[in-house]
């Protein structure tokens, strides 16, 4: 090791690389970049921090909006994430193209049911200077006259309506998937060929055509008893009638309809007279899924009374009342 000369003391000092001190304008130049590369650091770790906590915020939100909306039991739970409103609800008339049949349908789905109710087609009603049947109304003014008289007689104003023929009516019901019903006496029927057919009494199950065959009997048209006075062979068949609709909606809406709402009204939009367009249809696409979702059996059946002279028929107060109650909001 090499001595110092007289009088020097070794440097201890340690010093980065390069060992030299630099020049005072080098280190302003060095200060400057370090500040540049600080700023640059902080911004981008500035801007990851926003886009993360914009993320989290919108994984609270998003996790907290669906969960607000899952229902509180398993039967509740469906997917999707359909809000129920008013604009949703909706009341119609379904008329077969006999004119015999006319049915009042309430899909409610903010209420979760859908109400049925079969009106006598001897119901009287008046239109303008015009009073007569609902039957006669829907032969001699058609659909649109028809709506004003039940508004007129009932007091509920069905703002669409279907009028489904024979064959209309049995790809409906063979589409929504047949229905099992229980039924009181033997019953003789004519199919679509003409040919007699007998339906035992008991639980049936029924596709679309034999479904119109039992719902177009003579015999249910006048009382299944013999004796039966006209009302209550009236009331027969409105019971019949009404009681096959509700059931055949609780027993397929869950497992037929919710599924695959298009494939039911691909199968009879094109088969039948009406104003149900489909916008109509689409925004109600998810309906039935939450409708089922909430209820088992969301279909209800209400029944009218009222009193016959001849072949007029005229409503009871208590019947419009409760009609009122059932299709409020209509």
């Amino acid at each position: 090791m090499s001595k110092l000369p007289r009088g020097k003391k070794q440097d201890t000092r340690v010093f980065e690389y390069p060992k030299e001190r630099p020049r005072r304008g080098h280190a302003r130049r060095a200060l400057a970049r370090q500040r540049r590369r600080t700023a640059l650091l902080f911004g981008s770790v500035f801007a990851v921090s926003l886009v993360s906590l914009s993320a989290l915020a919108f994984g609270v939100l998003y996790y907290a909006d669906v969960s607000a909306q899952e229902p509180s039991s398993s039967q509740d739970a469906y997917t999707g994430l359909f809000h129920p409103d008013e604009k949703h609800n909706l009341t119609m008339l379904s008329v077969s193209s006999t004119g015999e049949l006319f049915v009042l349908l309430r899909l409610d789905v903010t209420g979760k049911n859908i109400r049925v109710c079969t009106l006598p087609k001897q119901l009287n009603a008046t239109v303008g200077v015009k009073t007569k049947s609902l039957e006669r109304f829907f032969h001699e003014d058609g659909m649109g006259v028809v709506q004003d008289a039940v508004e007129n007689a009932t007091g509920i104003r069905a703002t669409r309506y279907a009028v489904f023929d024979r064959a209309a009516m049995t790809a409906f019901t063979d589409a929504m998937g047949g229905v099992s019903l229980d039924v009181p006496f033997d019953t003789v029927c004519t199919d679509a060929l003409g040919g007699e057919v007998v339906i035992g009494q008991g639980e049936q199950f029924f596709d679309g055509e034999k479904l119109c065959s039992y719902l177009t009997s003579p015999q249910l048209r006048s009382g299944f008893v013999p004796s039966d006075s006209q009302e209550a062979a009236q009331e027969d068949r409105l019971n019949a009638v009404t009681g096959a609709v509700v059931e055949l909606l609780n027993q397929n809406l869950k497992t037929h309809v919710a599924p695959d709402p298009d494939r039911v009204f691909d199968a009879v939009i094109n088969r039948i007279e009406t104003n149900i367009t489909q916008y109509d249809h689409t925004i109600r696409r998810d309906a039935y899924a939450y409708l089922t979702a909430q209820v088992d059996q969301p279909a209800l059946a209400v029944l009218v009374d009222g009193t016959y002279e001849g072949d007029d028929f005229t409503l009871s107060e208590t019947s419009r009342q409760a009609l009122h109650s059932a299709f409020a909001g209509a």
